[in-house]
């Protein structure tokens, strides 16, 4: 099974009711509510907290198996009772495990406390699974990646199913060595780390920029939003790369909360399925956030 076209996916939003019922069933078609087991955490580094939970249900869902998988973590009432979008590291049909990454940032949020809080044996609900941004088809072209730590466990993901023969290089924006030296190591494929420097610097804006005979790539970008957008535009208005050959998705947004985003990608959702449109239809880069 070839795993690499660009696939449409829409926004994991939060059950709200605010939204019409159309524009709910067209969001949740395919979707599970899953009730899963917290069974690991460690620490595979100071930054990282990595935890192992097993499905009860949904595990044959062949969702699961592809690479950079998201899923909704609804949080209990010790952390305000929100969620969060989480992408799979790992996933494990035999053991029906799936594994994600916690980023701990040190600053206060709903997630952070839930992971202060977690231990194993913890009952969690998902929501999921959603397939996110994948590589779009090389077709003998090279592949350029752009992303920051927020995107480190996709590209986990999608490396363990990369396609044969193909090669490129890759920009990580991080100071998590550890989390590069973790990644598997693809022949013909270049990672090179980025180090963090102030915010608003746009470092992998600088390196798209720089990218030599960019139209003979394909690209596949995560990260934060405005410089997602930015990199998106350069490769569709100056180098001149077409739709299917961009695979771009902004998972957070300086300045802004999670909580935050959440609330105006939905209001945005619902106006845009009011306006009669599809879910195929949803650019989540476009909304103004």
């Amino acid at each position: 099974m070839h795993f690499f076209p660009q696939l449409l996916s829409g926004p994991m939003l939060p059950k709200d009711q605010a939204i019409t019922p159309r524009a709910s069933e067209d969001h949740n078609r395919g979707l599970h509510e899953v009730d899963a087991t917290v069974i690991s955490l460690d620490l595979p580094s100071a930054h990282t907290l990595r935890v192992g939970i097993a499905l009860a249900t949904s595990a044959d869902d062949p969702g699961w198996t592809l690479p950079n998988v998201a899923f909704r973590i609804h949080l209990d009432d010790r952390t305000g009772a929100v969620s969060r979008i989480y992408t799979a590291r790992s996933f494990s049909a035999v053991q029906a495990r799936v594994e994600f990454d916690v980023v701990r940032h040190g600053a206060d949020s709903p997630m952070m406390r839930w992971a202060a809080f977690a231990r194993v044996g913890d009952a969690l609900r998902l929501t999921g699974p959603r397939a996110n941004i994948q590589i779009p088809e090389a077709r003998g072209r090279r592949v350029a990646l752009f992303l920051d730590d927020a995107a480190i466990p996709a590209l986990h993901s999608i490396l363990h199913q990369w396609p044969a023969g193909t090669q490129g290089q890759g920009w990580i924006a991080t100071d998590d060595t550890h989390a590069l030296a973790e990644l598997p190591r693809i022949a013909g494929l270049q990672l090179h780390r980025v180090p963090l420097q102030a915010p608003g610097a746009q470092l992998l804006l600088q390196q798209a920029r720089q990218l030599p005979d960019a139209a003979s790539h394909v690209v596949w970008g995560a990260g934060e939003r405005d410089e997602m957008r930015a990199i998106r535009q350069h490769f569709h208005t100056l180098v001149g790369l077409g739709k299917e050959d961009v695979a771009i998705a902004g998972y957070w947004k300086s300045g802004a909360s999670n909580t935050e985003i959440d609330a105006q990608r939905q209001a945005a959702y619902g106006k845009f399925i009011a306006a009669g449109a599809t879910l195929a239809e949803w650019d989540d880069l476009a909304i103004a956030i």
